[in-house]
């Protein structure tokens, strides 16, 4: 989970998000539009076949652009949530400071209420219902299973 979100913010900072989640659409015409399109799609893919373990790239690299490649990956690769959000309400459930600094023992649980809170995300809404449980959940740390 850590590497995906790592990738999406280095290639954010690269604005090329476009080229995995498929609003940069390939051109349909020849000409130089296609050509900066391709490089870009290239150059996107390489970066993922990059992050992929040695032992398994063979396997992704006839994927023939990174939109294809991205979703290969998150099917292959992505837990379900539930277990994940099960596994992550443990852990918060669990943690304790032991001998950590406060400001290293707050930074882990952090940490973990993030992750959560990424999982775990309210529906979009224009009533006011998501802003309002948004201000409920960090009211109320109960949510995340500390009392």
């Amino acid at each position: 989970m850590q590497l995906k979100y790592s990738i999406q913010i280095a290639l954010g900072a690269k604005k090329k998000v476009g080229f995995i989640d498929g609003t940069s659409k390939k051109p349909k015409v020849e000409g130089s539009d296609l050509d900066d399109w391709t490089n870009n799609d290239c150059m996107v893919w390489s970066w993922l076949l990059n992050a992929i373990s040695k032992d398994i790239v063979e396997a992704f690299i006839f994927d023939t652009i990174a939109h294809e490649l991205w979703n290969e990956l998150e099917e292959r690769f992505s837990e379900s949530n539930g277990p994940l959000i099960y596994q992550l309400q443990r852990q918060i459930a669990s943690i304790n400071q032991c001998d950590s600094s406060v400001s290293k023992y707050y930074t882990k649980l952090k940490q973990l209420w993030d992750q959560l809170s990424c999982l775990m995300q309210l529906p979009m809404c224009n009533c006011g219902s998501s802003k309002a449980m948004s201000n409920f959940a960090e009211t109320h740390v109960v949510l995340y299973g500390i009392k």
